[in-house]
């Protein structure tokens, strides 16, 4: 059953490079298909496409055998079979602006060395659609939620706006509502939170996504979103919670875990090769994600203890802290492993072992620690409905991800 998979894949390869060909070549053929061109005009015209690195020199010596009867030029049929008997020397990628997008989108989730043979063989089944699901899911809720705020003469700008109502928000009273560690997520304050969150999470989670497949994503958003909850519950007892960001930061420390899993992959000869090389591996790819990551939960953090306004105390710290631990504990033994050695695995199981822990104690925490109301517990649960409850503040603003 796999090698028929593998044949049918090999086949589409083929048919499609033929039309590839055909579309960029054909041209310089023209009604000589069969009596052939000069080679010389052969490898300009391939230069100018910049399809291999190979010398001119070397190129020639490379069509002189699969030059058939020996004419010095090169026939359609004998460029053809070129082409696919040495594929691995082109980059015909660049050739089509399909691929040269699948390439250039997943480039900062793949080794080098990798790309090309992910090219030929990714097929978009199934398309990338967890990601662009799950935001089309929170944007979905937010204009719902935009539409009940304003029927009660509820204002929602820029920062501002969110139904304490909601049975999806993060409220401390009702821990008891274990789905609401969950749900969270497609609650959001203000439309700048709404574009932060779905900007993150989109371009750093799709390209993840085509290479690691859905379902990874889906764990890896999914428990970080769970555990980004479970931290700020600890943490910040008293304080409601919505948006993405604990999934979102879980998605964007997933690549540090895939840079450290494939580190050697990704950084061969990274001193010495092209420019695009050199911004693609791995450790300018963990300094720029570090960098990034670190600005923002630095800014975060400074605006949340030591600004003197108001809005920016409403920052979940914990939660970016929470999803930011399970990208990079999670990502490790779930992410692909292109090529898996000893320390890997020793690595596999610690990091399951810590995130497995912390959770637990999350958890036990939620579960045993008082809920007396008092400022170092847990606020008194609220066991009323939602409409009857008085413990709700009449407000438009909570602690958010």
């Amino acid at each position: 059953m796999e090698m028929a998979t593998i044949d049918r894949t090999k086949r589409r390869r083929n048919s499609e490079i033929k039309k590839l060909l055909k579309e960029n070549f054909g041209s310089l053929f023209g009604e000589n298909e069969k009596a052939g061109v000069q080679m010389k005009e052969l490898i300009s015209y391939i230069e100018e496409k910049n399809i291999t690195s190979m010398p001119a020199l070397k190129l020639q010596r490379l069509m002189h055998m699969y030059d058939v009867n020996n004419d010095g030029l090169i026939s359609y049929k004998e460029f053809v079979n070129l082409m696919l008997a040495e594929r691995d020397r082109f980059d015909l990628e660049k050739l089509t602006g399909f691929e040269r997008f699948i390439l250039e989108f997943t480039a900062t989730t793949l080794p080098h060395h990798k790309q090309k043979e992910y090219i030929e063989h990714y097929t978009c089944k199934p398309p990338p659609l967890f990601m662009i699901v799950v935001s089309l899911v929170e944007v979905a809720c937010f204009v719902y939620y935009v539409v009940v705020l304003n029927s009660k003469g509820c204002v929602v700008d820029a920062t501002n706006g969110v139904s304490l109502w909601s049975p999806m928000i993060y409220n401390p009273h009702r821990r008891y509502e274990a789905w609401r560690f969950l749900t969270y997520v497609v609650i959001h304050v203000g439309y700048i939170h709404l574009i932060v969150n779905l900007v993150f999470q989109l371009f750093l989670g799709i390209p993840l996504e085509m290479v690691h497949g859905w379902w990874r994503i889906l764990l890896i958003y999914g428990c970080g979103s769970i555990t980004g909850s479970l931290a700020h519950s600890v943490a910040d007892s008293h304080s409601y919670l919505a948006g993405a960001s604990g999934g979102a930061y879980a998605i964007a420390s997933a690549h540090i875990a895939n840079v450290i899993m494939n580190w050697q992959e990704m950084q061969v000869d990274w001193l010495k090769a092209k420019p695009i090389r050199f911004l693609l591996s791995a450790p300018v790819r963990l300094a720029f994600i570090l960098l990034i990551g670190g600005t923002d939960t630095g800014v975060a953090i400074y605006n949340k203890y030591m600004s003197s306004s108001m809005d920016h105390a409403n920052v979940g710290i914990a939660a970016h802290l929470g999803g930011m631990a399970t990208g990079l504990l999670l990502g490790i033994p779930v992410l692909k492993n292109i090529d898996k050695k000893p320390w890997e695995t020793v690595l596999f199981y610690i990091s399951l072992i810590i995130y497995i822990i912390m959770v637990a104690f999350a958890v036990i925490w939620n579960a045993v620690w008082p809920a007396t109301g008092q400022p170092m517990h847990f606020p008194k649960a609220d066991w009323t409905s939602l409409v009857n409850s008085t413990l709700i503040p009449h407000q438009c603003a909570v602690p958010h991800a």
